[in-house]
């Protein structure tokens, strides 16, 4: 499945091809690292939806960050 993480942390960030066998597997991981990287998650799941996920461990079903048109990467 097609999978994008949006995270200020590059080591958390991800698009591509989650390896994994379930949408809650990324779900969990999003979460585990939000609550310690202490930072805002977003997932992105193709088929699926858009979570948020609060530093907190707190998910919601809605985009927290928005795409700006312009430069991407660094």
């Amino acid at each position: 499945m097609f999978v994008r993480i949006v995270c200020s942390d590059q080591k958390v960030a991800f698009e591509g091809e989650w390896e994994g066998s379930s949408h809650e597997e990324v779900l969990e991981y999003a979460k585990r690292e939000a609550i310690s990287k202490d930072m805002p998650v977003q997932v992105e799941i193709h088929g699926r939806g858009i979570w948020s996920v609060t530093p907190d461990g707190r998910m919601m079903p809605a985009a927290l960050f928005h795409e700006k048109p312009g430069r991407r990467g660094g």
